[in-house]
């Protein structure tokens, strides 16, 4: 599986200074105020749900999208993301690192499993099902903001079902781009 890119913090909306206006991404320890052109490339980001699905959001692809929707400087803007920590690499055959790292927060309503789907949970938005998952995924989506960082929360569930966290851990980062890009949870780093 490649290294995709993934947003990282959780918008608080615009604010107006001055007759300007920015957007708000709230990070542990403060804030990061976004121009306008910054926050729409941050933005794509999230709306690229065929990208997240398919685990292709790249770099480039961010810049094409942007760039396609009128979106000026859109390299400048994505590496200044990147720089800012804004923008996450996660390499989804080695997502150790990156789990380490960060912190899961949801933001949906865990609708549980399926009665004739054995091992498929669902996770939801205003009673509209957004994610079908399997067990470790929903699971660590459920416990994650209790730990220090992702992989403490993987370590701790693949000891309670005595497997290996690396097990865990790659089917987890193979969901994170969609639980973001949905809007089922936000990362912020640990």
């Amino acid at each position: 599986m490649p290294t995709v890119l993934i947003p990282i913090g959780f918008e608080s909306g615009p604010r107006y200074q001055g007759g300007g206006q920015h957007h708000e991404v709230i990070l542990p320890g403060g804030y990061a105020p976004l121009p306008p052109d910054v926050w729409k490339v941050w933005t794509v980001a999230f709306a690229d749900l065929e990208s997240a699905a398919s685990l292709t959001l790249s770099r480039d692809r961010l810049i094409q999208a942007s760039t396609k929707l009128g979106i000026a400087s859109a390299a400048e803007h994505t590496k200044a993301l990147v720089d800012d920590r804004l923008l996450a690499e996660l390499d989804t055959d080695k997502p150790a690192e990156f789990l380490q790292s960060h912190r899961l927060f949801p933001l949906a309503d865990g609708f549980g499993a399926i009665e004739n789907e054995p091992g498929v949970y669902q996770i939801a938005r205003e009673g509209r099902i957004m994610i079908r998952a399997n067990q470790p995924v929903y699971a660590i989506w459920c416990i994650a903001a209790y730990h220090r960082s992702i992989w403490d929360a993987v370590v701790a569930y693949a000891e309670e079902i005595e497997v290996s966290p690396d097990d865990v851990a790659t089917n987890v980062a193979q969901a994170l781009p969609m639980i973001v890009a949905n809007r089922c949870g936000f990362l912020q780093a640990s």
